[in-house]
């Protein structure tokens, strides 16, 4: 019995390193606390990084929390801007004017309603060459909290619609909760 072991828990010990291990910077599924906000980060992602920035709006201020990770040619990205008195226009509205602002004429584009957390959404799927000259098909979700200032944004993109996984990018977007005290 004890010599089974003596051979049996290196085996285990080497499985589980070896089976384990993170490869070349990606991660398996993890939960992500972004403070604001929870989500879970499909398996081989690569680490969340973290951008933030103050900058004017009109006659307000705006903080800006960018989180984006990647898995393999798909690129996610969860935004949360903070306004100091409110934002403009609805969900719908911004879908409609970020679409605009990040495709070149002639995309495709339609719109409906979805949910981010349990904040109501506009939801998009936009495909067509961006303003920077890439083909990109794009799924986005875009919230408001109840008093407005407050604006969540989750974007996910892929070269084409071919190579989008759909079933993925809804489970991320699905994962992300919306801590109340934001």
């Amino acid at each position: 019995m004890k010599k089974s072991a003596i051979y049996v828990v290196p085996f285990a010990v080497c499985f589980l390193y070896f089976f384990t291990k993170e490869k070349a910077g990606l991660r398996a599924p993890e939960h992500y606390n972004g403070g604001a906000f929870t989500m879970t980060l499909p398996t081989g992602s690569t680490s969340v990084k973290v951008q933030s920035i103050t900058k004017p709006v009109g006659d307000q201020q705006m903080v800006q929390n960018a989180y984006s990770f990647s898995n393999g040619k798909v690129a996610y990205r969860i935004q949360f801007n903070d306004y100091s008195n409110h934002a403009e226009g609805t969900p719908d509205e911004g879908s409609r004017a970020t679409v605009s602002q990040v495709f070149n004429p002639g995309y495709s584009a339609s719109f409906s309603n979805s949910h981010l957390g349990s904040l109501s959404a506009a939801a998009t799927e936009a495909e067509g060459t961006t303003v920077h000259g890439k083909t990109t098909f794009m799924k986005m979700r875009m919230a408001f909290s109840d008093d407005h200032k407050r604006m969540w944004l989750a974007v996910v993109t892929a070269p084409d619609r071919q190579s989008f996984p759909t079933a993925q990018a809804n489970e991320v977007m699905d994962s992300i909760q919306i801590n109340s005290h934001y």
